[in-house]
């Protein structure tokens, strides 16, 4: 009677031992509520600025692939460089791994928003939102780094390994994948500009959240590389006409290029990847979306790819000659040099001297006996851009990932020059084409281009 009595008791009690633990998320217990999404929100974010997304990688091959720049260390980078990099590479991994790791935290959101948009809170409207931008941006980098990456929308679908690497198949196979990924990253896209706010909104959304002109920004970049310049024209007008929200060239320049509250998310800029400023960091280099920190940099490596050894960079990446000439090639209406290239190459010149930091380089001076820092044994010219080669904020660089400088991904100067290109195919030359360009090298202090000097579209291209 004892032994029966007890199993009885076991069995009473068997379904009430089977608990959900609280402390223990899952797919199913998490992501419920607005707050809950809000944290998948600011991880997607967090993945944008990895290794291979914009933290080191993704943006230096970006880099490397243009003639602007050369690949000085003759060791990295240098398969991008050939345009012939195998998949086993490293390198070509960790961009595959980080935008397919954005992904999947996007199509997750995505899997808890309602796909009926008017049914939305104003709230998840800027959640959805936010994972349609992020999702198209990561669309967007995988198919002009890989061509046919795997399109995968749906989060159920991401555990299959099968789904995210497909064997390649007949070059018509390839191009067809090609369009159905950026397909979805204009669809993506186009949805984000109807369900985010602008930047005049304030706050956060003026302080490096995705807004409507970040995604109008994209969605017309995408537009374009289809060539679709029609189309793509007029996103780019709305955006020049503050549909969505107001941008404006900064005065000056080199605003673009710095560190702090009073240059980062200014308003010339429509998108850029937020990192902390030196000084304010943690002690962690979060390489990949699995070495996650609490105590993380939040940095990038961009300036140790681009600094010169001997101030402790990696000098990867060195400017081309051909640009710093081009630079040169034309004076200010003052008859000065050029005041852009002081932010892009660091070279020594007379017209420095008194101008912003002087013929800085870090905290050292340069002379007019040694005007060039060569990035290592291979030569090549610094980069100053996206570096504190210029401000002097410390003397040599900290390799990892600290550089605080956030990364701008498309500015206003980016929308005019854009329009000026889509004008010009659709209709150019034409007096609009030219007076956008002009409206940039104004800043510069360029004389304008006028439209007499172009006989047929293709001169100003």
């Amino acid at each position: 009677m004892t032994l029966l009595m007890g199993l009885g008791m076991l069995t009473a009690c068997n379904d009430k031992l089977e608990l959900t633990n609280p402390n223990q998320q899952t797919t199913a217990t998490f992501g419920n509520t607005e707050d809950e999404l809000e944290e998948c929100v600011i991880a997607a974010y967090n993945h944008i600025r990895m290794e291979g997304t914009y933290a080191r990688v993704g943006y230096t091959i970006d880099v490397c692939r243009g003639d602007e720049a050369w690949n000085s260390s003759q060791v990295w980078y240098m398969p991008f460089d050939d345009l012939n990099d195998p998949a086993t590479d490293e390198i070509c991994q960790w961009s595959w791994r980080d935008w397919y790791y954005t992904i999947n935290v996007c199509n997750y959101i995505l899997s808890k928003c309602s796909d009926d948009n008017s049914t939305l809170s104003e709230s998840m409207r800027r959640i959805k939102g936010q994972a349609l931008f992020i999702r198209g941006l990561a669309y967007y980098n995988l198919t002009g780094y890989y061509v046919n990456p795997p399109l995968i929308t749906d989060y159920d679908s991401y555990s299959s390994l099968e789904g995210l690497y497909q064997s390649n198949g007949s070059e018509e196979d390839i191009y067809a994948q090609y369009d159905l990924v950026l397909d979805q990253a204009e669809k993506d896209l186009y949805e984000a500009m109807s369900l985010l706010p602008t930047r005049d909104t304030g706050g956060e959304w003026a302080q490096g959240r995705a807004t409507c002109g970040s995604a109008a920004g994209y969605y017309a970049r995408v537009l374009m590389q289809r060539h679709k310049y029609s189309e793509a024209l007029t996103v780019l007008k709305a955006i020049i006409n503050k549909t969505y929200g107001t941008y404006k060239l900064m005065d000056n320049y080199g605003d673009n290029f710095r560190e702090g509250s009073a240059y980062e998310n200014n308003d010339e800029s429509l998108f850029e990847i937020q990192f902390l400023d030196y000084g304010s960091q943690g002690t962690d280099d979060e390489w990949t979306p699995v070495n996650t920190s609490s105590n993380a940099t939040q940095g990038s490596a961009i300036e140790s790819n681009y600094a010169p050894g001997d101030y402790g960079g990696w000098a990867d990446i060195s400017a081309s000659p051909w640009l710093y000439n081009l630079f040169k090639s034309e004076k200010t209406t003052k008859g000065t040099l050029d005041p852009r290239l002081y932010w892009t190459i660091g070279t020594y010149e007379d017209d420095w001297e008194g101008f912003e930091y002087g013929n800085s380089c870090y905290t050292n001076t340069m002379t007019a006996d040694a005007p060039v820092v060569t990035n290592n044994s291979n030569g090549g010219l610094p980069i100053a851009k996206f570096t504190n080669f210029r401000t002097g904020l410390y003397s040599t660089v900290v390799t990892g990932l600290h550089d605080g400088i956030n990364l701008r991904l498309m500015r206003y100067s980016d929308v005019l020059l854009r329009a000026a290109e889509c004008e010009n195919e659709v209709n150019g030359p034409t007096q609009t084409a030219i007076d956008w360009i002009n409206e940039v090298r104004e800043r510069a202090g360029l004389a304008d281009l006028n439209l007499s000097d172009f006989f047929n579209k293709r001169q100003i291209v």
